[in-house]
């Protein structure tokens, strides 16, 4: 099983272009949070909307990149956070400032791609066993299991497609694709911050994706 996830890592690791936008947070050294961003991102010609409603609440884009494995193109991914949720000042360090971004939460992917389900569940997995420890990962383990069985009730993802990772904290983790929920919720917030690791954790894909995903002001480029 392993060796097969290792095949699909490539999904979530290798070479990215960014761009930040909006808010931002920082893991190491706090949270911040500034005005919201003016305007939509565009990025590789995908647009983001700068404010998306989800729970009640109105979520707003923290930061985007665009995903590449070498010449090609992979995804463009938004994280939008509810910032009326979180905390103004304080200083929190790593791992605990990640568990204080509280409220609904999307982890948005615009696919630049065709994609099968298994593609997408192995790099998943692979990209939450990278970030946690073994002890970490057998805790989490049935429900990445069940979140293998959504992604396969997703199936094939064409070009273009939008697959949304959403929190809702009435409910749990749920996975959309075009606007449309699949499968189960899985519940509890901490599933929710292990997958948001992938991208956040400490071996995320790429420093400069986590840069700019935290909405740091790090920029490399948008082409």
């Amino acid at each position: 099983m392993l060796a097969q996830m290792k095949k699909y890592a490539w999904l979530l690791t290798g070479a990215v272009i960014t761009l930040c936008i909006g808010a931002g947070f920082d893991l190491d050294g706090g949270l911040r949070y500034g005005p919201p961003a003016a305007a939509a991102a565009e990025i590789a010609g995908v647009r983001l909307q700068d404010n998306i409603q989800l729970d009640g609440r109105t979520l707003r884009l923290n930061g985007a990149a665009l995903r590449r494995w070498g010449p090609a193109r992979l995804y463009v991914i938004g994280l939008y956070l509810d910032a009326e949720r979180q905390p103004v000042t304080p200083v929190l360090t790593a791992p605990v400032a990640l568990e204080q971004v509280t409220g609904a939460k999307r982890i948005s992917l615009t696919l630049l791609r065709d994609l099968t389900a298994r593609q997408l569940s192995d790099a998943l997995h692979e990209g939450i066993r990278d970030n946690h420890s073994s002890t970490e990962f057998n805790r989490l383990l049935s429900r990445m299991e069940r979140l293998s069985r959504v992604m396969t009730e997703v199936g094939s993802a064409r070009s273009g497609s939008r697959l949304h990772i959403d929190f809702l904290p009435s409910e749990g983790t749920r996975v959309a694709l075009d606007d449309r929920y699949k499968g189960e919720t899985i519940e509890g917030e901490d599933f929710y911050l292990a997958i948001m690791r992938i991208w956040l954790g400490s071996r995320p894909p790429d420093p400069a994706l986590k840069e700019a995903l935290l909405g740091s002001g790090f920029t490399l480029g948008t082409r």
